[in-house]
């Protein structure tokens, strides 16, 4: 960009076609330079939207590439999301449109290419639109590009949608001097600047708006905004998950020892009742021993659920009555067995308040 180029009328133009159709070549022969990458395979070589600007024609022109965003193999989202960028690169406005096309067919793929840029910039960015073929070696001799758009219905139908504003170049054969007359590349691009410059002018050197670009815009700044959010939100969670994953500290042995019982209370109340019975056996004589078995059998072929209340009940239901020794182990036993119970639950009960303040959620059970 020269140093004049502040004063340079500008003139911003977006360059659209599908993959293959040679936008970035042509984009990097106008400008004299390599600035945009060229993929000679099948994929795009433009991942996404990039502005260039030059002085030419006395005027500082910025090509905006797009990659191949109206190919049928990309997603609606993806679409959207080039068109956006492409927007931020021309901002505040493209003045020209260029659909490059090359000299061949007008197929399908090329008529989803101009269904899609009139869906997403309306029909009235055609009026800022010109149409440039490219592979200009394929167009038969002694005929014009005019002739070649007037012999395909849907072709001139497009052209003239863009004022008759339609060009020819051969990116092949770029610097081939030899040719001065209306094939050469040096003639067609004069005529595309000025087609530029005309569609320039006379919108009093306004860019193309839409309703679609203001959305588009807005669209940006929600973005933004959702971005900021999401960023705030990401940082919030961050902070109180880091405060929530803090280490229990080494110092407190009594959390440890309570979240021991509490992951393990299922198997602390089974050895409790093992503790207990195992405990009535070693006090009790050979015959309190008989008695407990036969209990035990007894709720077995019942096919009922045997606990330490239920044994120490059946038992003493079935002792006689001048056995006092044997009702006072009972007695003590079952005191034993309480205590140790409500013991187990006062742990638990204070593991649960002691995790609440020190800011330990435990959520084993």
């Amino acid at each position: 960009m020269g140093p004049t180029s502040k004063t340079q009328p500008r003139s911003r133009i977006v360059v659209l076609g599908k993959t293959g159709a040679g936008k970035s070549s042509l984009a990097n022969n106008v400008i004299g330079e390599k600035r945009f990458e060229v993929n000679h395979f099948a994929t795009s070589g433009t991942s996404e939207c990039k502005a260039e600007s030059k002085s030419m024609n006395q005027r500082n022109i910025t090509f905006v590439d797009t990659p191949g965003f109206f190919d049928t193999g990309r997603s609606e989202e993806e679409m959207k999301r080039e068109i956006v960028r492409c927007i931020t690169e021309c901002a505040p406005g493209p003045h020209v449109f260029l659909i490059v096309l090359k000299v061949e067919k007008y197929t399908d793929q090329e008529k989803e290419v101009v269904k899609k840029m009139t869906q997403y910039f309306s029909e009235d960015a055609l009026k800022f639109t010109v149409v440039l073929f490219t592979h200009g070696d394929q167009l038969p001799e002694e005929v014009t590009i005019e002739e070649f758009v007037q012999k395909s219905e849907d072709l001139n139908h497009l052209v003239e949608k863009c004022s008759g504003r339609c060009h020819v170049v051969d990116n092949k054969y770029w610097n081939n001097s030899q040719q001065e007359d209306y094939r050469s590349n040096t003639f067609q691009i004069k005529e595309l600047l000025n087609s530029i410059e005309k569609i320039t002018e006379a919108n009093k050197g306004g860019y193309y708006t839409s309703e679609m670009l203001k959305a588009v815009k807005e669209k940006i700044e929600k973005e933004k905004a959702r971005m900021i959010k999401n960023s705030e939100l990401k940082l919030f969670f961050a902070k109180k998950k880091k405060s929530h994953l803090k280490p229990l500290p080494k110092s407190s042995c009594l959390i440890y020892f309570c979240l021991l019982i509490k992951i393990n209370k299922r198997l602390l109340i089974t050895l409790i009742h093992v503790f207990t019975i195992f405990f009535f056996l070693w006090h009790s004589e050979f015959v309190v021993s008989r008695r407990i078995q036969n209990c035990l059998m007894t709720l077995q072929l019942t096919h009922q659920h045997t606990t330490v209340f239920q044994l120490l009940c059946s038992m003493y239901i079935q002792l006689p009555i001048h056995t006092h020794t044997h009702i006072y182990i009972i007695i003590f036993n079952t005191i034993v067995f309480f205590f140790i119970y409500n013991l187990l639950f006062f742990f638990l009960s204070l593991s649960d308040a002691l995790a609440c303040q020190s800011g330990y959620t435990l959520t084993f059970l």
